[in-house]
């Protein structure tokens, strides 16, 4: 059988069994899609009014289904770093298929289970497959966002990495968003294009049309290629290549000492695996000292008792003394030894004796 996938959009008409008896795939799994901007938000915007079935035969046929699905709602990731408090932007520009784990969370509306797309398994999948309600969340910047400030601090302030445009009545980015746009691009090109101000307007609008979440990007890159003749490059002398090396030895700076702060924030965290162990230690080593302690106590008492043990047995008095003195000995006929003569008496007794009875 030949791998396939199907999506079709949940609707009154076509109950689950109708859909599992039209189809031989192996999974078929109902999808509601939400779009949730921070993970402790209670705010969850549905996608779609039913969801979808989704009808398929392998995982990979599922992740890439999800991805349509939720390709339009993610926009770029954001990486929130709690160690150090930072935000900034993901490596990974735009981002594919194979950053979808880093999006989206799937939760069983069923047994209130949350999982991650790394984790689903064919057992999870078939276990799915019997109707049941699955919620897709989708995080536009990641799922490393998860509080209120971190998602104002996208938005909002000097360091915003995703500012939204002000718009006029006609939805058009508002003048002054356009010439603000204008002295930055002006800011950061200076030492490499030189154009009339109506062409730097140009570039502004073109990148003021663009999500949001690119615009930093495209600020730091070259003109867009329709317009690139329009400018002229700035020359090169010797002014302004000290002011551009000076410029990129600063950016190295701030990269170097960006680096340095990731290291500070390792070295500190060793410390403290560091410092857990010393405790452990010391705590072993308490321990081990209160069991030889114990051991001595121990020897002691046993010496204790020894010595009680031999102050406690029978001694002789002057009494016992005095009883000693008053028994008089007693021949041992036990034990007698009898010489010769003493035998040859005893058997001239015997005879006569015997002589007697004889004659009696």
């Amino acid at each position: 059988m030949s791998e396939q996938a199907i999506i079709e959009e949940v609707t009154q008409e076509i109950s689950f069994e109708e859909i599992k008896n039209g189809n031989d795939c192996r999974f078929i799994i109902r999808i509601v899609s939400l779009y949730v901007e921070f993970k402790n938000t209670k705010n969850k915007s549905p996608l779609t009014r039913n969801g979808y079935w989704l009808i398929f035969d392998s995982i990979d046929l599922f992740q890439s289904q999800f991805w349509e699905i939720s390709r339009n709602s993610i926009k770029r990731e954001i990486v929130c770093d709690f160690t150090t408090k930072s935000i900034q932007f993901g490596e990974n520009e735009p981002p594919d298929a194979s950053d979808l784990h880093k999006f989206v969370k799937l939760v069983d509306t069923i047994s209130h289970v949350t999982l991650e797309m790394d984790s689903i398994s064919e057992d999870r999948l078939d276990y799915w497959s019997d109707g049941r309600k699955i919620e897709l969340h989708i995080y536009p910047y990641g799922i490393t966002v998860w509080y209120k400030s971190q998602w104002d601090g996208i938005h909002k302030g000097r360091n915003a990495l995703v500012k939204e445009v002000q718009t006029d009545k006609a939805g058009a980015p508002s003048n002054e968003e356009v010439e603000t746009l204008v002295d930055r691009l002006k800011e950061v090109h200076k030492l490499h294009y030189t154009a009339p101000h109506i062409t730097w307007r140009v570039w502004a609008e073109f990148i003021l049309k663009k999500k949001p979440e690119e615009h930093e990007d495209l600020v730091h890159q070259a003109p867009p290629y329709k317009i690139i003749d329009l400018f002229k490059s700035a020359g090169v002398n010797a002014d302004k290549e000290l002011a551009s090396l000076r410029q990129d030895t600063s950016v190295a700076q701030g990269i170097s000492e960006g680096t340095a702060a990731d290291i500070d924030g390792l070295i500190q965290s060793f410390e403290c695996v560091l410092e857990a162990r010393k405790i452990k230690t010391a705590a072993e080593d308490v321990h081990y000292q209160k069991l030889k302690a114990f051991k001595i106590k121990m020897n002691a008492q046993t010496e204790t008792l020894q010595l009680v043990n031999q102050r406690n047995k029978p001694q002789e008095n002057d009494l016992s003394f005095e009883y000693f003195e008053n028994i008089g000995d007693q021949d041992d006929v036990d034990h007698v030894e009898y010489v010769e003569e003493d035998v040859w008496h005893l058997n001239i007794f015997l005879c006569l004796h015997s002589v007697y009875f004889l004659s009696a």
